[in-house]
């Protein structure tokens, strides 16, 4: 019985000593792995965030890591999402240049919003510019008409001071019908273009108005969402996923 109890402590101790043997085996391989950083140049370059290696979300320009491939998933507003791998070398600092591109979504309401830009420049500008055309036709034919309306006072004026029965007939037979004809033109070239202005002026009143009633578009960043989504954000409840926002940009 004893020479069984000497046998087992014996098993006992050399189980013992491969378990401590393997675990200073474990640690030496982990400590003695080398460490080197990444400088990330981002573009954006104020705005980004990553997830690395799928667990931790961070802004950082330069990140020490252990040597080895690291994933990352880069992400800023408005920009689509990148997944990349990058490898540590160790002792040493290497730069990363990622260029993030524009969403789909915000490409599609950028060209929606200069469609809009467009549509509210043609709603004003145009018929604006239509409206001071006419009005300057309604003036000038103003002038028109005050000028044919001065010349008929003037021959009234004559025709009474006139003692000559030769010039009361030639301003008769040739002058006086002439500048009537002219009156007559100018006030209903007057009357055209004063009624062509009131029409364009309330016109531009109503193409304006309906360009500023007009919605602008929204830019719903669905990037944001995903990319929230990456990592779970602990909380009293157990946690929760982030939520995105649809927000106007103008």
């Amino acid at each position: 019985m004893r020479t069984l109890s000497m046998n087992g402590r014996s098993a006992v101790l050399r189980q013992f000593a491969l378990a401590a043997f393997a675990h200073v085996l474990l640690a030496t391989s982990t400590y003695g792995q080398s460490t080197g950083t990444l400088r990330l140049l981002v573009d954006p370059g104020d705005s980004y965030q990553f997830v690395l290696d799928g667990k931790y979300r961070m802004q950082e320009r330069e990140v020490k890591l252990l040597e080895g491939p690291h994933t990352f998933t880069f992400w800023a507003p408005t920009r689509s999402m990148v997944d990349t791998v990058l490898r540590v070398l160790p002792e040493r600092t290497t730069d990363v240049v990622i260029r993030l591109p524009h969403s789909p979504e915000y490409m599609a309401y950028t060209r929606e919003l200069q469609q809009l830009k467009k549509e509210q420049w043609l709603g004003r500008v145009l018929p604006s510019a239509v409206t001071l055309g006419t009005g300057i036709w309604a003036v000038s034919g103003f002038g028109n008409y005050k000028d044919a309306h001065e010349q008929l006072e003037a021959d009234e004026a004559l025709y009474t001071s006139s003692a000559t029965p030769r010039e009361l007939e030639q301003l008769k037979s040739t002058e006086l019908p002439r500048h009537q004809q002219e009156f007559k033109d100018a006030r209903t070239m007057f009357y055209v273009s004063g009624g062509v202005f009131l029409a364009s002026a309330a016109f531009t009143t109503w193409s304006i108005i309906k360009a500023s009633r007009k919605p602008a578009p929204t830019f719903e960043d669905k990037e944001k969402v995903r990319f929230e989504g990456l990592v779970w954000v602990p909380g009293r409840q157990g946690g929760s996923l982030a939520m995105g926002l649809t927000i106007p940009i103008r």
